[in-house]
């Protein structure tokens, strides 16, 4: 079984194909040699509001997207990066604008 790796989006796009055959988390996982878990959390992150209007009713629903779940992916991959630390530095002037 695979462990720690980040998915790729074929392997989310194969996700949102098992999703619409109706197949459970631990299905995909067995296919997909992955954890039932990081499928579960997947799903989680990549389902989104959907509109259809009905009868000029509307009608919302969710759905797995594996294009927004690659968005969320990587804004959240941007946002967890370390922040840089900054250094106290002290005054220093240059030969052309010390001051006297």
């Amino acid at each position: 079984m695979k462990k720690a790796l980040h998915l790729h989006f074929t392997e989310q796009f194969l996700i949102e194909m098992m999703i619409a055959l109706g197949k459970s988390n631990h299905a995909i996982g067995r296919e997909l040699d992955r954890p039932h878990s990081t499928n579960n959390n997947e799903v989680k992150r990549g389902t989104i509001k959907q509109v259809r209007i009905v009868n000029g009713k509307c009608e919302y629903y969710y759905k797995y997207c594996a294009f927004a779940a690659e968005g969320f992916y990587k804004a959240n991959r941007e946002r967890s990066v370390k922040g840089f630390k900054l250094v106290r530095v002290k005054k220093v002037y240059c030969l052309c604008c010390r001051p006297d």
